[in-house]
């Protein structure tokens, strides 16, 4: 099995090293393109974190990350050894302090891609009318129609101001069939009536509409078109595919936490805060790659992020506040029709979700829960 995993994982500029060799002394240059190869590499690597390995094929990962680690200072290969080490506390204890070699004064890690001032200045020029491209406005801007995606209970207020100002609404929740290992809530949203039942307790609008089918099933499309949608707001857990954004006339749009185009994927606010940028989300196009689409505006929270207690805290407070960006955003569309900021995918990274080490990290050097606790 070490063969195999290796052979489809292991980018071949790293041939020469011995991966049972864990000397940190060695040391490899990397062209742009081998770092490019790196990030497939790590793409490819953390689909693979549920993997059953032998203590051998666990000991190679962890040394292989441990080397990218080193070479490239990039926090992802880190976090993936994180969860690939678990029979190596030499090594573990190696890696912690290279990770404490590359955290700055403030606590900060260093990010490659970026230095916090470059993304505060990055952040200026996003929300610069000027400096957008693609614009152009539509004849008549209240006869737009809108559409949301995800539980009606995400959109309730934005729905309810739509409707109070005679703009058409609708809210489509893709009720996916269930997978193995589903939990009772998951159980429960296959109950239309019970689904309705709670729904019309919380005082949801009754312009939802519950569709059983999968996200990217082309029956999707059609039922769509039936609203003639203009634009679309999401709040969902699946990927957004063609036959819902080819249903949408002018775009659909996310709020994604943190600073596009600089920290994309998952856990982007838990990277966020490790690399000291701007707290706060994208609202941007969405498109058929991961988070590329046009920026619209960014919003950067308005609290000092150092008063959060912990992650979950501050993630908790940007989901509340997620409608408020919308609604504003909403409103910028309709004033000044669209106006993107190029999402240039080149000056940002991919991440994947960060181990529970990092965020305590995080929660006890960076936030409130507590300053200077060891990881």
């Amino acid at each position: 099995m070490l063969e195999k995993i290796f052979k489809s994982l292991k980018p071949d500029f790293l041939l020469d090293y011995n991966l049972e060799d864990s000397d940190f002394a060695r040391s490899v240059y990397l062209t742009l393109e081998e770092h490019n190869l790196l990030d497939i590499f790590l793409n490819k690597l953390h689909f693979k974190r549920k993997y059953t390995l032998s203590r051998e094929e666990r000991n190679c990962v962890s040394t292989l990350l441990s080397i990218c680690y080193q070479e490239t200072a990039d926090i992802r290969f880190y976090n993936e050894f994180l969860f690939f080490n678990k029979n190596n506390p030499d090594l573990d204890k190696r890696m912690y302090n290279r990770f404490k070699g590359n955290i700055d004064s403030g606590g900060f890690h260093c990010c490659k891609i970026a230095h916090p001032s470059e993304v505060r200045n990055e952040v200026s020029n996003i929300n610069k009318a000027e400096l957008s491209v693609n614009s152009f406005t539509y004849e008549n801007p209240n006869s737009l129609k809108v559409g949301f995606f995800g539980s009606p209970r995400n959109f309730k207020k934005f729905s309810k101001y739509l409707t109070s100002r005679s703009v058409v609404n609708n809210i489509f929740e893709i009720i996916e069939p269930l997978k193995i290992g589903y939990n009772m809530k998951e159980l429960f949203r296959r109950k239309p009536i019970l689904l309705k039942l709670l729904y019309k307790v919380y005082g949801v609008p009754d312009n939802y509409h519950l569709i059983y089918t999968k996200s990217s099933d082309s029956a999707v499309f059609n039922y769509l078109l039936n609203y003639n949608l203009d634009f679309a707001f999401i709040r969902v857990g699946y990927i957004i595919k063609a036959n819902i954004l080819k249903a949408v006339k002018y775009g659909v749009i996310n709020d994604h936490n943190g600073v596009l185009p600089f920290v994309r994927g998952k856990s982007t606010i838990e990277y966020s805060l490790l690399y000291g940028f701007p707290i706060g989300n994208t609202l941007h196009f969405v498109d058929e790659d991961v988070d590329t689409g046009g920026i619209i505006r960014f919003y950067e929270i308005n609290k000092d992020v150092s008063s959060f207690k912990s992650v979950g805290e501050l993630k908790l407070f940007l989901s509340d506040t997620s409608e408020d960006r919308m609604i504003s955003t909403f409103k910028f569309i309709q004033n000044n029709g669209i106006s993107v900021y190029h999402n240039d995918k080149a000056k940002g990274l991919l991440h994947y979700v960060m181990h529970e080490k990092l965020i305590e990290y995080i929660n006890c050097n960076i936030l409130k829960y507590g300053k200077g606790r060891e990881l």
